[in-house]
């Protein structure tokens, strides 16, 4: 299992992966960053900058702030709940400049699919940033609410007019 750290406009994030597939890219100041993973004397994780996934994972992070639209040329496995990986399934679905309400996302448990999203382990790429509450007020972003608003307003979703 490998991890790293990137740079970004809105913060530092770490990503973690392993064979070829990204298992977590979160903001290293979030709510719900799992610091305990990556603990220097008990991680199992090897740092390595160069692991070729995360070379990939940096260029989609650099087109998508560029304001392009990329898709992810490798896998994406979020390590959650049966019902956490359907929601997470179901928000890599909305498209890039929309958003959803979380009664929308999931309508027999709005409550239980905001949980889940808060606890999406693979920021922007899947775009949890993209659900909203019902009568549109940005909420419940595990990155914060000025992040959810610049990334909504990159996509070209203008919500504060």
């Amino acid at each position: 299992m490998y991890t790293c750290l990137f740079n970004t406009p809105l913060g530092i994030m770490r990503a973690a992966g392993k064979d070829e597939t990204l298992t977590g890219l979160w903001f290293t100041d979030q709510k719900h960053y799992p610091a305990h993973l990556f603990d220097t004397k008990n991680s199992t994780y090897i740092t390595d900058r160069n692991y070729p996934l995360f070379k990939k994972a940096e260029n989609w992070l650099a087109l998508y702030f560029s304001g392009c639209i990329p898709v992810p040329d490798f896998n994406l496995k979020p390590a959650g709940t049966n019902f956490q990986i359907s929601v997470w399934a179901r928000i890599k679905k909305i498209k890039h400049g929309s958003t959803i309400s979380y009664k929308d996302l999931y309508p027999s448990s709005p409550r239980a699919a905001g949980s889940a999203t808060g606890k999406n382990p693979i920021s922007i790429i899947i775009p949890c940033h993209r659900v909203i509450g019902s009568n549109g007020a940005l909420t419940g972003y595990d990155g914060g609410i000025e992040r959810k608003k610049f990334l909504l307003e990159l996509e070209g979703y203008y919500l504060f007019k």
